[in-house]
């Protein structure tokens, strides 16, 4: 049926995956930069994720549109700033892939 891009439980999903890559302690630059995307927005939708609820509706991918949504890097920040900030930073990214998604224009 496609994912839910939920604007409530977005950027705290984000900001745990941001923490996460930290933890794996796999980067080894001083500083970052961080964007996020969507492979298959014309799969996706805006709403609240109810796992109580079924989904009844679906989107399908239109042929001509490949193209993944992304949020542009913003400024460059070190990795121990961006574990502390996690939460901030997450919030910016989910805002601008909600703003950018398809459904919202």
């Amino acid at each position: 049926m496609g994912s839910i891009l939920d604007p409530n439980a977005l950027p705290k999903q984000i900001a745990e995956l941001l923490k996460f890559i930290g933890a794996l302690n796999i980067i080894t630059q001083d500083c970052i930069v961080v964007a996020a995307g969507v492979s298959e927005p014309a799969t996706t939708s805006i709403g609240t994720f109810d796992p109580h609820r079924s989904q009844r509706t679906a989107s399908f991918p239109l042929f001509g549109n490949p193209s993944a949504l992304r949020t542009e890097p913003d400024e460059s920040v070190t990795l121990a700033a961006l574990q502390a900030g996690a939460e901030e930073v997450a919030g910016h990214l989910a805002q601008a892939l909600i703003a950018h998604h398809p459904s919202a224009a």
